[in-house]
């Protein structure tokens, strides 16, 4: 009696231990895969830049990769050029761009801005709205906002939104910062740019 019972609880420690190593390998599995696919994001990223298109194409074609590659319902970069605030690049209705435009004058964004750090807010009822939500109800039910900075300068926000309430409890926030990083190089990049086309549209018009 009491060998099969300590061959079954070998079993079960053996099945234990089995259990634990499985996961492991799923987790290392799962983290490589993160990295790939991060990889692949980057090397898009770029190829966008390498593109002889407008600074502003390539910033809204970075934005429709993020959507597509990390499955994010809504996103929206906003570029602050020292005397108003532009959005680059959105996946959301116009009519909502005046308020998107305008979040660094929402107190919960402002101390996101003022303290470099991102914020996430979300609602716990259907009937309730978001606090930079004016007009619209079903549209975004979770949000994330993210100011940008190229050598501590602020230079605008990065806002994610959800449809679903509680939506980035859960997310790689590991992600989300390589990802945010990844604009802000961009961002940087594309400001060379910009600069170029600037001065040559000046030298055309002179």
């Amino acid at each position: 009696m009491f060998i099969i019972v300590g061959i079954l609880v070998a079993i079960v420690i053996g099945l234990l231990i089995y259990n634990v190593q499985i996961h492991r390998k799923i987790q290392e599995f799962n983290s490589l895969q993160r990295q790939a696919n991060n990889l692949r994001v980057l090397q898009d990223f770029l190829s966008t830049i390498g593109e002889t298109s407008s600074v502003d194409d390539k910033i809204k074609k970075i934005n429709d990769i993020l959507i597509e590659k990390y499955e994010i319902k809504y996103s929206t970069i906003v570029v602050f050029d020292g005397a108003e605030y532009q959005i680059k690049a959105t996946n959301v209705d116009q009519k909502h761009w005046e308020t998107l435009r305008n979040l660094q004058d929402v107190p919960i964004f402002k101390d996101s801005i003022a303290t470099a750090t991102p914020k996430y807010i979300t609602v716990e009822k259907e009937s309730e709205k978001l606090p930079y939500q004016k007009m619209e109800f079903g549209r975004a039910k979770s949000a994330m906002f993210f100011p940008l900075y190229i050598d501590n300068v602020y230079i605008g926000y990065w806002l994610i939104e959800s449809s679903e309430i509680h939506a980035f409890d859960s997310i790689d926030t590991a992600i989300i910062e390589v990802i945010r990083d990844n604009i802000v190089t961009i961002l940087k990049t594309v400001q060379y740019q910009n600069t170029v086309e600037n001065t040559v549209r000046q030298d055309l018009f002179t």
